[in-house]
């Protein structure tokens, strides 16, 4: 059969060809996948920023139980193809609303988005940095935030909103986005 050399080479030509289309359609593929995922994450992505804005789960190192179970019931309903994950200051998942046995992982790496973070706090000013600490991490009230830093409840607000903002922009541009509302 392949005694000639143009048999030879058709030969050669179209186990390349088959190769070719083998390696081209599994690339379509996987990256059609990771595009679809991508997708369905931007278009989820004001779903989350609305969950996490309306259905406050408590301050950080609280969690309310009741609340975060009536939001996994809540996204159920909406989209059942969407999984929320709550994750500890060191990355581990505390509770999801994934079926049971459908999460793998234990526990995220959170250094990229540290390093956003980080990043993002290096670009406000002093006083915004400090109103926001104040605010979020140690989850004083306005009254509280004004009183430590000298200042009248309405600036120690509008720092924090600035301070979120241009957080929520320099996250943005680095394809993240900050969904919360401190209030």
């Amino acid at each position: 059969m392949f005694r000639t050399l143009y048999s030879k080479l058709a030969a050669v030509l179209l186990v390349l060809f088959v190769m070719v289309g083998v390696i081209s359609v599994g690339a379509t593929l996987h990256f059609f996948e990771l595009y679809n995922e991508e997708s369905n994450q931007r278009l989820n992505l004001p779903l989350a920023e609305h969950l996490v804005q309306h259905n406050a789960l408590g301050t950080i190192g609280e969690t309310n139980t009741q609340r975060l179970r009536a939001l996994f019931d809540m996204q159920m309903i909406i989209n059942p193809s969407i999984q929320i994950y709550l994750l500890d200051a060191d990355g581990r998942i505390v509770a999801f609303s994934a079926a049971p046995g459908e999460v793998k992982l234990k526990q995220i790496d959170l250094a990229p988005i540290r390093e956003a973070l980080a990043e993002a706090l290096e670009t406000l000013a002093d006083e915004q940095r400090d109103a926001l600490r104040l605010r979020v991490i140690d989850g004083l009230g306005y009254a509280e935030v004004a009183e430590r830093l000298g200042c009248a409840e309405a600036a120690a607000r509008q720092r924090v909103s600035r301070g979120l903002r241009r957080i929520a922009l320099v996250l943005q541009e680095r394809g993240l986005s900050l969904a919360t509302e401190v209030e």
